[in-house]
């Protein structure tokens, strides 16, 4: 079968020793020799990794350092030596594990990558439904590739191969990270100073965080009514943009955790990226609504002050990603990924069909409600 190259760009019981190493998300590498199967790509990008017993103790030892063990990759054809490490700080004890790999040249334009397990989307539809609503809204937002993952001739099954948010991420748009921070922990509502350090990762920038200070101060300046410098700061208008996004898609997790803070040097004053998009597509909500922001105090502040504006980004979105749209990407992404979905190891809930058909009507019923504005 010829390989389906894709990415989202817009329009039973574990008992055999084999199946433990899966389980705990690693190939232990133990078929014999001539009975190993034939590494199927099901028609997506083929991802091989190959290790050592050594290096594959050493990645299950380092699940919670994050370090990283040698490996050796095949990335549809092209092969070459690789780092590997277990990623996502929530998602180390799951079955099937997130993994960040980086090599010593460029695979598609980057050395990093990320292989995501999608712990809230085992489908991988609402991920890429997510990211495609986001780059039709003019939103920034990493490539994703749906591919098979193979390691030591096991198949661990349907993943995403994300581009991570990171100085080659800004380099790859012809732009340069002046400060970059990752939300975390389930504390970046940017309410206050003292915890800015568990808050967020700085990923470039200045250590001592005295950019996203000042953002925090002015921010809680610009709430209690006193003289503030809060649009010297923030791109308010792309802010709105991404919380009219968030709304429309239902990504709670991108309020006050999977979101990155950004400033560069074509764009010096903070906006937000959007990142890890598995858990959307829930709840349909109400277009009038502000709860979902309650645990972000820019967010809660911008909805406060700038309604008229937020809700006109959000009959905008509405406009651009119909549920034929929706229906017409779903449909899409769910015939590509259908036979690695099937043949996952892991996966044992609804089938995929009808997850796309839930993903349909919540399309079609948000945007009845946003459409009655």
């Amino acid at each position: 079968m010829r390989r389906q190259r894709f990415r989202s760009e817009p329009l039973a019981a574990l008992t055999s020793l084999s199946q433990l190493g899966l389980a705990l998300g690693l190939a232990l590498g133990l078929t014999a020799c001539g009975d190993a199967p034939r590494a199927d790509g099901y028609g997506l990008t083929l991802v091989e990794l190959s290790l050592t017993t050594e290096a594959i103790a050493g990645l299950r030892q380092g699940a919670y350092t994050e370090t990283p063990v040698a490996c050796r990759a095949e990335i549809d054809g092209a092969r070459g030596r690789c780092q590997i490490r277990t990623a996502g700080s929530t998602t180390r004890d799951d079955l099937k594990k997130n993994f960040d790999l980086e090599f010593p040249h460029e695979y598609a334009g980057r050395r990093r990558h990320r292989l995501s397990a999608m712990s809230g989307d085992p489908s991988g539809l609402r991920t890429l439904l997510a990211s495609s609503s986001f780059a039709l809204a003019g939103l920034e937002g990493p490539e994703v590739e749906p591919v098979a993952l193979w390691l030591n001739d096991e198949y661990l099954g349907l993943y995403l191969l994300l581009e991570p948010i990171d100085e080659e991420f800004f380099r790859a748009r012809d732009d340069r990270a002046i400060a970059l921070y990752k939300a975390r922990n389930l504390r970046a509502s940017l309410e206050a100073t003292h915890d800015l350090q568990s808050a967020f990762a700085e990923r470039a920038g200045e250590a001592n965080r005295s950019d996203l200070r000042a953002l925090v101060e002015n921010i809680d300046q610009a709430t209690r009514g006193a003289p503030h410098r809060l649009e010297e700061l923030v791109d308010v208008a792309q802010v709105l943009r991404y919380m009219a996004g968030a709304h429309f898609i239902h990504n709670w997790d991108g309020i006050d955790n999977n979101y990155f803070l950004a400033r560069s040097a074509r764009e010096p004053r903070f906006r937000i990226v959007a990142w890890d998009l598995d858990q959307t597509f829930g709840s349909v909500l109400d277009p009038t609504g502000g709860e979902l922001f309650e645990r972000n105090a820019l967010f809660r502040l911008l909805y406060a002050a700038r309604q008229p504006a937020y809700l006109g980004q959000l009959q905008r979105l509405n406009q651009l990603v119909t549920p034929e749209v929706v229906a017409r990407l779903v449909q899409a992404f769910e015939s590509a990924i259908r036979e690695a979905y099937e043949h996952d190891p892991f996966l044992r809930g609804k089938p995929l069909a009808e997850q796309a058909d839930a993903i349909e009507r919540r399309a079609e019923q948000q945007h009845a409600a946003i459409s009655e504005l």
